[in-house]
């Protein structure tokens, strides 16, 4: 039986506990929130049964994480806490203190892989440790499946939708809203990270282009991403671009050489055009071959699903 520990405890981190309770070969022994540690004991499902409908309440602990690894001894770390670009910590050192002390890892974080991918991805292997990442990108769909299948091939061209909130703030607009109007929207929906400049920024979409970037084996990093901020828009260009037959979207693009996340006018007939809602598209131009992903990227128990799959491989190994 493997002993698991799960770091954060927001909405993926609550759906992946509710899909890890059905998992025989694993057991959960620590919960690690921004509240403290929650440990869990014998009978640990229904711990975590009543930590889900419960948290922040409960019995805690105020521990560092090597104490934790030290004390319980746990063989994989699920990660689902929120981004930290800007300097990266203090998630880089989570992801060094689980590597250096023989810690498995799954994630829905991009921070570790947007900034240092080679670096952990080496350390990771030279450990023989599992690195799982599926969650990163475009979550309810395989898009690093895709990548992964496409790795020594002539990838010419990445033209992508991967961020939603923003996707959506462009769909407000084009029904007459004002980019401050629509902003303020997605907030009372709760589509946009705490931290707003995430989304609207590029971060987020700049991550999950490295991230893609690296599994082809085309070393990145996202400081390389140049990011147009969503506030430049036009808003009427927005508007008028559907009269012409088109429609603004906030683009992920790569062709060899620029990496890049802007407003970009596109024909109606492209799938990119088409993506909404909560769904993402990825369109790979290989080989003079067009190769196009188009799925949801969430919501939360899409992101934990996805997890799921990670941590069924690492049981297969």
């Amino acid at each position: 039986m493997k002993k698991g520990i799960l770091i954060g405890f927001g909405n993926v981190g609550k759906a992946l506990a509710r899909e890890i309770i059905s998992i025989d070969k694993i057991k959960i022994v620590a919960v690690l929130t921004s509240k403290g540690v929650y440990k869990l004991k014998t009978n640990w499902k229904s711990d975590l049964k009543n930590l889900i409908n419960e948290y922040p309440k409960g019995e805690k602990e105020n521990k560092d994480l090597l104490s934790i690894i030290n004390e319980l001894m746990p063989d994989i770390a699920f990660i689902t806490i929120p981004p930290s670009y800007y300097n990266g910590e203090p998630n880089l050192s989570l992801y060094n203190t689980l590597l250096d002390n023989n810690v498995n890892i799954i994630t829905a974080d991009k921070t570790g892989l947007a900034l240092q991918f080679n670096y952990l991805m080496a350390k990771a292997k030279t450990k023989n440790l599992f690195f799982g990442y599926r969650a990163t990108v475009m979550a309810g769909t395989p898009a690093i499946d895709v990548a992964k299948g496409l790795k020594g091939r002539n990838v010419k061209e990445i033209k992508a939708v991967l961020n939603a909130t923003t996707n959506y703030i462009l769909s407000l607009i084009e029904n007459g809203y004002s980019i401050q109007s629509a902003i303020e929207k997605v907030k009372e929906l709760g589509l946009v990270e705490p931290d707003p400049k995430i989304d609207i920024d590029g971060y987020d979409a700049a991550a999950k282009l490295t991230i893609i970037l690296n599994t082809l084996g085309i070393s990145s990093t996202i400081k390389e991403v140049n990011r147009e901020s969503l506030l430049n828009v036009d808003e009427e260009r927005v508007r008028r671009a559907l009269n012409e037959g088109k429609r603004v979207k906030y683009i992920a693009y790569f062709d060899g050489n620029n990496k890049r996340i802007s407003l970009e006018e596109i024909e109606m007939d492209s799938q990119l055009a088409k993506v909404s809602r909560n769904y993402n598209c990825v369109v790979f131009n290989v080989d003079n071959d067009t190769i196009t992903l188009t799925g949801p990227a969430g919501p939360a128990i899409s992101t934990a699903k996805v997890m799921i799959t990670d941590l069924l491989e690492y049981l297969e190994k």
